[in-house]
């Protein structure tokens, strides 16, 4: 949440979100706030610990890729299903390439 709060920020969003103006950092609402205490409370609660991400190799991100593209190609494809699906292609091939392995 500290990212997203900064990311807002570098985009003129500081502060304190307000409701009635609709104005502020919308990261930092109470219910954001508020959800993110329950969720830690509950993991606790249910011993929950949490994991990595399971590494993404070269073979799944081609077979992620194929999927993709078939359903961009399908003529069928709603326009905010293809909106969508090349966000998702771009951000895997951008990850990929980038070298970077979070």
């Amino acid at each position: 949440m500290g990212k997203i709060r900064a990311i807002f920020i570098q985009e003129g969003l500081g502060g304190e979100w307000d409701d009635h103006l609709g104005t502020g950092n919308p990261a930092s609402h109470p219910s954001v706030k508020e959800y993110l205490k329950n969720v830690r409370e509950e993991q606790a609660q249910v011993r929950v610990q949490p994991h990595k991400a399971v590494p993404l190799f070269e073979d799944k991100l081609v077979r992620i890729g194929k999927h993709i593209l078939s359903k961009l190609r399908n003529r069928n494809t709603p326009p905010i299903l293809l909106c969508v699906l090349s966000r998702d292609l771009a951000f895997f091939c951008i990850d990929f390439y980038a070298g970077d392995r979070s």
